[in-house]
């Protein structure tokens, strides 16, 4: 039985005890409790807190307990005073067990008790089958017990048991010839006038030697009679093997205590080196969260989507760039086949190359349509993990998304061929060149031959006009396609406008585009590289003709293109601002912002790469200027360049 008035420390004696095959045949809070349970179940051993609740403690139950039932108690104490443990003493408590309780300790302290306590009942039964038999003697032969004598005041013998010889070894006879019980006792217990004053001498040890000269522990008791002519009752018990058997009992007592007291150490040291080691654990635990964690915020931070196949194709780990990527919560894919958890399907997906990869441990690198997004390229890239890792037979998928990689590529390859176009176009312009002065030429040659005659001269001013704009074109033509180091220097924007217009505006008219310029006089010049500014200008005109071509397919009186400049002031200092007005579609207000940014495009793959506007807007801050844009959907857009003045 438990008595423990915390609920907690009671359970966990329990559990230890069950533990170790002990049965707990009641828990209970109070020492009344103690008491009423003790008396029902009569339990072997009673595990007893000091401490309780109620009127009466642990020491006064102990003691109730003891007294009335004789049922071993050992005692549970975190901490007492020594008022407590000298009452507890009292009780003759069977063992203490201080709090914390050890396992260890438990069992050997449950375990000393119960052998205690037997050797104790086994004590209390024999006393009382000794008593049983000197009450029965006393009945049948006048209170007489093991060894029995009468004397007077002078220890004279006056009566003698007959069985005298079992303890002393003398015969009747030769103890009769002593004459005095001091020959046998010695003459500590022989003075009758002190017994006179006593009454009665009880339970007093006495060693006697017998006649072989072996020693013997009587338990002698005296008391003041006056029968058979005596004064004196001697009652001698023999309590030699009952001496014998406490003696070995308390050695072994001692013994035990002193295993429980080494064995204590070793536990105690062990516990100490066993704290360590949880200790050195916890650390190592950490470190390992800690490297762990880092790695995950390593594998979260990477942009691209990674995830960890097993070789059965579950998902181990994704990074959060996958769960954005497949759309699903971290929750969903674990533990699953990536083509159930992706795609809902009970089967891989047939022209899927990772399978083939994960599978047979190898790396692998390849191109293929977007899984989510079907109008995006990616790359795969298959990373199988090393045998010795505890992950082996896994592998690390990394996709990239590499389209605008691919549409640099072929933005590349088409700058190429027009490059090449350019020098081809500069060689045919050269080429163009000559004959069309040679043309030039003539015309003015017939112009002055004809005088005066009007008529005559109206077709070679028609032929040289016509002459001067293709030279006109083709000069444009070669300024364009001509390579240079940026250089810098004054320009006039009516010349980069104008120069611009012989390039396109023949292309604008086709169109059904009709132009306007609105472009004031006398405006400063910018400092810029004039083929920089018309490629400026000639991407502006092209997204313009696009806009308009798509909400006006033929002619109409909207279809305009209006090219205006000004001077303004910027922050006190003096701009140039040529603006670009179309009124097409015009652009979404929630990609307008995005317009400039390398690879962005709202037109259909074949009609855009998404650079020209970056590019455009590269140039522009490049020059000191801005290149900013409004519009409305579905009515305009606006382009505006501010560039700075010349020595302003």
């Amino acid at each position: 039985m438990i008595v423990e008035d915390e609920a907690i420390v009671a359970e966990e004696i329990k559990t230890n005890l069950e533990g170790m095959g002990y049965s707990v045949t009641a828990i209970v809070k109070t020492g009344e409790s103690a008491i009423e349970k003790a008396e029902i179940h009569r339990p072997n051993a009673i595990l007893m807190d000091i401490r309780l609740e109620g009127q009466i403690d642990g020491i006064e139950a102990a003691e109730h307990i003891r007294s009335l039932l004789g049922i071993p108690v050992i005692f549970l104490t975190a901490h007492a005073d020594e008022e407590r443990l000298d009452r507890a003493k009292l009780t003759l408590p069977f063992g203490y067990l201080v709090k914390p309780i050890q396992d260890q300790n438990l069992k050997i302290t449950i375990e000393m008790a119960l052998y205690t306590a037997k050797i104790d009942t086994e004590r209390k039964q024999a006393e009382a089958a000794l008593l049983e038999s000197e009450e029965l003697h006393r009945i049948t032969i006048g209170n007489i017990s093991d060894a029995v004598f009468i004397t007077d005041n002078t220890g004279a013998f006056t009566f003698i048991c007959p069985n005298v010889e079992v303890i002393f070894g003398y015969s009747y006879d030769e103890v009769d010839a002593f004459g005095n019980i001091a020959k046998l006792l010695g003459n500590r217990l022989a003075d009758g006038n002190e017994l006179i004053s006593l009454k009665e001498i009880q339970n007093i040890e006495c060693k006697i030697k017998d006649k072989a000269g072996r020693t013997h522990v009587l338990l002698v008791n005296v008391k003041h009679v006056s029968i058979k002519g005596g004064t004196m009752l001697y009652t001698c018990r023999d309590i030699t093997d009952r001496k014998k058997a406490e003696d070995a009992l308390q050695k072994a007592h001692d013994d035990l205590e002193r295993q429980v007291e080494e064995r204590t150490k070793e536990l105690n040291k062990s516990n100490k080196q066993l704290t360590h080691e949880i200790e050195e654990r916890k650390i190592a635990e950490k470190k390992l969260q800690k490297s762990k964690t880092m790695l995950q915020a390593v594998f979260d931070g990477i942009s691209d989507p990674l995830v960890l196949m097993n070789k059965d194709m579950t998902v181990a780990m994704l990074n959060k760039a996958a769960l954005e990527y497949y759309r699903v919560g971290s929750k969903d894919v674990f533990d699953q086949p990536c083509y159930k958890t992706f795609k809902e399907r009970e089967n891989p997906c047939g022209e899927c190359e990772i399978p083939i990869a994960v599978m047979e441990s190898r790396s692998m690198t390849f191109e293929r349509k977007g899984f989510m997004d079907h109008d995006k390229i990616e790359q795969v890239v298959v990373y199988p993990i090393g045998e010795n890792d505890s992950n082996a037979g896994s592998a690390v998928v990394h996709i990239s998304d590499i389209t605008q990689t691919k549409l640099m590529q072929q933005q590349l390859i088409q700058s190429e061929k027009l490059a090449s176009v350019g020098e081809l176009a500069a060689g045919v312009a050269h080429e163009i060149n000559n004959p069309i002065n040679g043309i030039i030429n003539y015309a003015q040659i017939l112009i002055d031959e004809a005088g005066d005659k009007a008529d005559e001269a109206d077709l070679p001013e028609r032929i040289q006009k016509e002459g001067e704009r293709i030279a006109r074109i083709v000069k444009n033509l070669l300024s364009f396609s001509r390579q240079t180091d940026d250089e810098i220097g004054p320009v006039s924007i009516h010349t980069v406008v104008s120069d611009t217009l012989e390039l396109v505006g023949k292309q604008l008219n086709n169109d059904g585009i009709h132009i306007k310029i609105a472009i004031k006089e006398n405006l400063p010049k910018i400092n810029v590289n004039s083929q920089r500014i018309q490629q400026v200008l000639v991407n502006l005109f092209s997204n313009a003709r696009y806009a308009l071509n798509r909400k006006y397919p033929g002619t109409h009186t909207d279809k305009t293109l209006q090219i205006k400049g000004e001077e303004l002031k910027i922050e006190g200092k003096a701009y140039v601002q040529i603006s670009v007005l179309d009124r097409g579609i015009g652009i979404p207000s929630e990609i307008i912002d995005r317009i400039c940014d390398p690879f962005f495009t709202n037109k259909p793959r074949t009609q855009g790469t998404g650079l020209g506007l970056s590019i455009s807007y590269g140039i522009i801050q490049d020059l000191g200027g801005n290149l900013s844009f409004e519009s409305k959907q579905g009515e305009y857009t606006k382009a505006i360049m501010d560039l700075p003045a010349v020595g302003m």
